[in-house]
């Protein structure tokens, strides 16, 4: 279950990072010259968001972490996608999407050390093969998504896949629960 979490998360993302840039120009109608600026601010925000992401871990408990960012993830980037034709908000929404996105990123990673604390090696190397297998899904449905749907519906249905890994995390969640007692 704990690496169902990365696969439909990182699927989601993948959905619509991997066409990112006519995502920004076709589907939002940023002008083509601001998509490099609207990148480096992406990238920020991944900085950004794995540092948030670490400390509320360590603050607020993975699960916290995992459910708050995932749900902030997808507030994030259905307002990203309703902000066409406006750069300011485009530029507003991106940030905060990729700043949510990969806050998770080390919250998960301390949950699936958590789960098998003896088997921690092999967990995250499984989670690596995962999530390289989350990014090619993504990309070939983006893909096909793309081919017969407006772009801006890439993101609609990348939500789908982070809300798949929010019923992972709060199924984890019952079940670490339960089994305690």
């Amino acid at each position: 279950m704990g690496l169902m979490i990365t696969l439909f998360w990182l699927s989601g993302y993948a959905l619509v990072y991997v066409y990112i840039s006519p995502f920004l120009t076709k589907g939002l109608k940023l002008s083509a010259n601001l998509v490099v600026l609207a990148l480096f601010v992406f990238g920020i925000a991944c900085l950004v968001g794995s540092k948030i992401g670490g400390y509320c871990a360590d603050r607020y408990g993975v699960i916290n972490t995992l459910l708050v960012s995932m749900v902030c993830d997808i507030v994030s980037l259905s307002f990203l996608t309703i902000s066409i034709n406006s750069a300011i908000y485009i530029f507003i929404f991106l940030f905060f999407w990729s700043a949510t996105v990969w806050s998770v990123q080390p919250a998960q990673l301390a949950n699936l050390a958590s789960l098998i604390p003896s088997q921690t090696s092999m967990i995250l190397g499984l989670n690596q093969s995962v999530s390289q297998m989350s990014m090619a899904i993504g990309s070939v449905l983006g893909g096909v998504i793309i081919s017969f749907s407006p772009m801006t519906s890439l993101a609609w249905l990348g939500n789908i896949g982070v809300l798949g890994s929010i019923i992972c995390v709060l199924f984890l969640k019952r079940k670490l629960v339960t089994d305690k007692f």
